[in-house]
């Protein structure tokens, strides 16, 4: 198993249901993937690569996009070229290499994070397994050799057809009814210890909360819950009750081209951290225009961590307080100064 470094998320994470660029919406409505599921394949080989993190990020992804080619919902362009370049194998599924993934995202014998493998797929895209195969590797030194630049620039290409990104469903608590909620939008990838009965079929009681071993869960009954590993038995039961509380979701759509709304507001209000309205909304959306609100995170109307911090770049970028006030109120809040420099900024838009 691999040794899984958590920790709570930065302040500029994504968190579903808060501040994050991945809308919900309801894609697989009962909630069960099982007819997407990916091409198992062991992180132990010769030797154990400790890529757990790795595996069942990819595996999340491949379920996800192997829905999206049986809708019928990727563009025959994109899919003619994942088809060109050996995404896909004979049966139409697609196999991304985690051995890239493994090195592109600096994995370590003292294990990674959750966010450093989602980074590292949003920043270096994925190439296919056809490519670059775990299986010929015959030492942990040969598994996470130098990438070559061919890899690289395939996996660019890649970016440049499908986005993906990641934000967080549960934090360092445990919630089952918020995994089945977005169970419904994606297969939620997890950390959990592996309990006694983990090698067999049965279902697994939970027996604690150690941060030991990623897997991906993809659907749930009434007594236990769907889970895809990277060691035998590859589909597994954990009980409906199993300890989890750390979980990231995967949102795949392909690439469009950016349209820049007009925007047409006058902001009136106060806005405060913690506050969800339209106001906030409209505040996102002008931040976003003036270049300190990262253009991917959609304006949900939620002031949280990202909001405050833009709100503070802005208040910097323009000078619109002292030194002293801008430290008292660190983006917490848009008082009158703020808004009528927002007002003043908006009409550039």
């Amino acid at each position: 198993m691999e040794k899984i470094n958590l920790s709570k998320p930065l302040q500029k994470d994504w968190i579903a249901g808060q501040e994050s660029g991945i809308i919900y919406n309801v894609i697989q409505e009962n909630a069960d993937w099982s007819n997407y599921l990916p091409i198992e394949e062991y992180q132990r080989i010769f030797f154990d690569t400790f890529a757990c993190v790795r595996f069942s990020a990819l595996n999340t992804i491949e379920i996800i996009i192997n829905r999206m080619i049986a809708k019928n919902e990727i563009s025959s362009d994109n899919l003619s070229w994942l088809k060109e370049k050996g995404y896909l194998d004979e049966n139409n599924l697609i196999n991304f290499s985690d051995r890239f993934t493994a090195n592109m995202s600096n994995t370590t014998k003292m294990g990674n994070f959750l966010t450093a493998v989602g980074d590292s797929i949003n920043n270096n895209g994925l190439v296919p397994e056809s490519a670059f195969k775990g299986s010929e590797a015959t030492s942990w030194e040969d598994y996470y050799c130098i990438i070559g630049e061919d890899l690289k620039d395939l996996g660019i290409e890649f970016k440049k057809r499908l986005q993906i990104n990641y934000d967080w469903v549960l934090c360092g608590k445990e919630n089952i009814e918020s995994i089945k909620y977005y169970l419904k939008q994606s297969p939620i990838q997890i950390v959990s210890t592996c309990c006694p009965g983990w090698s067999t079929d049965d279902i697994v009681k939970s027996c604690g909360i150690v941060s030991q071993h990623a897997t991906v869960i993809y659907g749930y009954t009434d007594e236990y819950l769907k889970d895809f590993d990277s060691y035998s038995p590859f589909e597994k039961k954990l009980a409906i009750d199993y300890g989890i509380v750390w979980a990231i979701k995967y949102a795949v759509k392909e690439v469009e081209e950016e349209i820049v709304p007009k925007f047409d507001y006058v902001f009136k209000n106060k806005m405060f951290k913690g506050e969800r309205s339209a106001n906030v909304k409209n505040l996102q959306e002008l931040l976003k225009l003036d270049g300190v609100y990262h253009k991917d995170i959609d304006c949900t109307g939620y002031y949280g961590n990202i909001t405050q911090q833009a709100v503070k770049d802005f208040c910097i970028k323009y000078s619109v307080a002292s030194y002293w006030e801008l430290a008292i109120v660190n983006g917490r809040w848009c008082g009158s100064k703020t808004i009528s420099k927002l007002n003043e900024i908006a009409k550039k838009y």
